[in-house]
């Protein structure tokens, strides 16, 4: 065809693929959904041969033809979707099924989809349903994770969105929620980081004595070691790592760190150590990494972001694990989204 009519001229003819290509540019490549909670998929509120899909808007990257491979389309869906009457298992095993949302373009030119049966009345070229639609391929292999996965032929070139599985046991005709495996991902998810230091001054200087669950605060110095840190109101989840630099040792000990985030239970994983300086003071680093999810009421706030320690009871008597002048501290957390 040689050049499209460039975006956008006046009184010229623009055709859909260039729209699609155009969006794919702004978009980027790939397939996903374009917020966290979008087009969830769940049981049914009373558990039934069926499921229910929350509404929301994703990014489906075309598959149709290798010409194509520059264009997406933007389905949305405004409403709660209620698919129902899918088959269920006999006594011969499980199955696993793949939920999509499928588009259903009658101009592509791999798979054959029929046009509006009328263009202006129900169903019709104004109707969104007419080109896309919730679909169940049902007994895909145990590792099919993304349509892309799927070895049917009949599927190598279907277009849409990846929303979940449904693991079937045998003998079993209802969805419940344990059998829905989420397997969507945000199309281009937002992320920030935060990198934060602190060294320690000579009236600074703190022992790790606390060996109750709880733990203290390491070094004790609350809320005013790093000031508040700005949650983005998109973020879900948050991972990183906290680390205690030049950490003055002396006899054997062993405990946890941790890093907690404001005054609640919201804390990453704790992570162990084990130190043995037998031989007369020595200095290393201790370092505490992972993750959690971010709740609700925490997103767009200001929260205190507070490194945590215990010191083992079982460690030495005589064992110190101080920090001092010689000791600093480093935080580096990232915000991102994923899927809800």
């Amino acid at each position: 065809m040689g050049f499209y009519v460039p975006w956008v001229i006046d009184g010229s003819k623009h055709p859909a693929r260039l729209f699609r290509r155009t969006y794919q540019q702004h978009e980027g490549e790939g397939s996903g959904v374009s917020r966290p909670g979008d087009l969830k998929v769940e049981a049914l509120t009373v558990p039934g041969t069926g499921f229910r899909v929350a509404p929301g808007g994703g990014v489906a990257q075309s598959r149709d033809t290798s010409g194509s491979s520059r264009e997406s389309y933007g389905p949305i869906n405004d409403q709660e979707i209620i698919v129902s009457g899918v088959p269920g298992t006999g006594s011969s095993g499980g199955r696993r099924d793949l939920v999509i949302l499928e588009i259903t373009d009658p101009e592509m030119e791999s798979v054959t989809y029929p046009p509006p049966a009328d263009p202006r009345g129900t169903g019709g070229w104004l109707d969104g349903a007419s080109f896309c639609r919730i679909t169940v391929i049902p007994g895909v292999g145990a590792s099919v994770t993304r349509l892309e996965d799927v070895s049917d032929p009949a599927y190598a070139n279907v277009t849409g969105v990846t929303l979940a599985a449904i693991n079937w046991p045998a003998s079993t005709g209802t969805i419940t929620a344990a059998m829905i495996e989420d397997l969507r991902e945000v199309h281009r998810p937002k992320s920030d980081r935060v990198l934060r230091t602190r060294a320690l001054s000579g009236v600074e200087s703190d022992d790790l004595t606390v060996s109750a669950a709880a733990g203290q605060t390491w070094p004790g110095l609350g809320s005013d070691l790093w000031g508040p840190i700005k949650i983005p109101s998109w973020a879900t989840h948050v991972r990183g790592l906290v680390r205690w630099n030049g950490v003055l040792l002396n006899g054997d000990a062993w405990g946890d760190v941790w890093l907690r985030i404001g005054t609640g239970a919201t804390r990453f994983e704790s992570t162990r150590f084990d130190s043995v300086a037998s031989g007369g003071n020595q200095r290393t680093v201790i370092e505490a990494s992972g993750g959690t999810y971010l709740p609700v009421a925490m997103r767009g706030t200001e929260q205190r972001f507070y490194p945590i320690g215990r010191k083992d009871a079982g460690s030495a008597g005589s064992s110190v694990v101080r920090l001092d002048k010689s000791s600093s501290l480093t935080l580096d957390v990232e915000f991102y989204q994923a899927t809800v």
